[in-house]
């Protein structure tokens, strides 16, 4: 007979499990039987008696412990249909990180350029219900040089469909990613393109830590991904130059934006971020009220599918900010906008093109009606306007 979970959990109570001390697996695979104790102790050598264990036999078992939190995970993927998983790069020398498949041992791989034909580089075979973890020492996998992107490792173009989890700066340190929160300049362009063109499904357990980011960390980091339906979390508070661009372009799945934290805005740090997502029904909250020059520019132009656009409660516009924001947002029908300056260069340039006949816009009680306008470029023509 094979210890039972209760058994393992009363072990664990009086510390006869430990990280340094056999685990389930090991204790199971002796086919240890509840009440053998001459084997439990002469496996377990670090008990000096056998009281021990006749108090974990009379013990009632203690609370299970806790399990690993999502930040504490690498990077994971899910599988869900049989493939492969893509590691490709576009530069001769290629990142090489570690995966660990259903918590096998640990095997390294570098990025190689993929076929012109078939978009193969380094794969990793998978079936439906595989779990693999990645982790490695990058401090990032992508660069921008003379205008071209050049990307070091990448899982653009895999087979299988999955979902994601786990903490994604496993990717740039194995060991002590739980502990990152801030994303700085070596970081520049971290995860560019990391999943672009890839059959993602759900990434809404996908953690995200840092707080502070980095420029273009997560640029065109789900770009073309047409499968995804959900995204995750984005927690950062103080964004950097484009950390976000392109993050979500053309994902035409996505029904709802993440969440969206940050109050500290940088020079086009959303610039077409949701550009293209023909599903949104629901845009995320802008709580930022300092904006930067070209923040939000095409940030959900084409999204045909979104009626209601997020508050946007900045006073002072800046230059470009929001150009082309809700360009081609055909049923979008109720914009909320609450500045009183829109002097700057171009900020409200064809923000508002192509979108839904009527509409309701609130605007601030201190701004007039005339002093806005109306146009592509201001109030849309034909909405009913009202004060806040």
């Amino acid at each position: 007979m094979k210890l039972t979970e209760q058994d393992i959990n009363k072990l664990k109570k009086i510390g006869l499990i430990t990280s340094t001390y056999p685990s389930k697996k090991i204790i199971e695979d002796l086919e240890l039987d509840t009440v053998d104790l001459n084997k439990i102790f002469k496996y377990i050598t670090h008990v000096d008696s056998t009281e021990k264990i006749e108090q974990w036999l009379s013990e009632e078992p203690g609370p299970t412990p806790p399990g690993p939190t999502p930040e504490s995970e690498p990077l994971t993927f899910n599988i869900k249909s049989n493939g492969y998983i893509n590691w490709i790069c576009m530069v001769e020398n290629g990142a090489t990180i570690e995966y660990s498949k259903n918590d096998g041992d640990w095997i390294s791989i570098t990025a190689t350029i993929p076929d012109q034909q078939t978009y193969k580089g380094t794969t990793i075979d998978v079936e439906s219900g595989d779990v693999v973890k990645f982790r490695g020492d990058n401090p990032r996998y992508a660069s921008i040089e003379d205008e071209t992107p050049m990307v070091y490792g990448a899982f653009d173009f895999s087979t299988c469909e999955y979902d994601l989890s786990g903490n994604i700066l496993s990717l740039i340190n194995s060991t002590n990613y739980e502990n990152i929160t801030t994303l700085t300049y070596e970081n520049t362009y971290a995860f560019m393109m990391l999943f672009e063109s890839s059959p993602v499904v759900d990434a809404s357990k996908l953690v995200l830590p840092a707080t502070t980011l980095a420029n273009s960390c997560y640029r065109q980091m789900f770009n073309i991904c047409t499968s995804l339906t959900t995204a995750p979390e984005l927690p950062a508070t103080t964004l950097a130059d484009s950390c976000y661009y392109d993050m979500f372009r053309g994902c035409t799945a996505l029904t709802i934006a993440p969440k969206f934290s940050a109050t500290t805005l940088a020079d086009y740090c959303c610039v077409s971020m949701f550009e293209g997502c023909t599903s949104l029904t629901t845009a995320p909250e802008l709580p930022a009220t300092t904006l930067a020059n070209y923040c939000y520019q095409n940030m959900f132009y084409g999204c045909t599918s979104l009626t209601t656009a997020p508050e946007l409660p900045a006073t002072t516009l800046t230059n470009y900010c929001y150009d082309n924001m809700f360009y081609g947002c055909i049923s979008l029908n109720r914009i909320t906008c609450l500045a009183t300056d829109i002097t700057a260069t171009g900020c409200t340039s064809y923000w508002v093109k192509n979108v839904h006949a009527d509409g309701i816009f609130i605007k601030n009680a201190s701004m007039s009606t005339s002093s806005w306008g109306s146009g592509d470029s201001r109030i849309p023509t034909g909405w009913t306007v009202q004060s806040a």
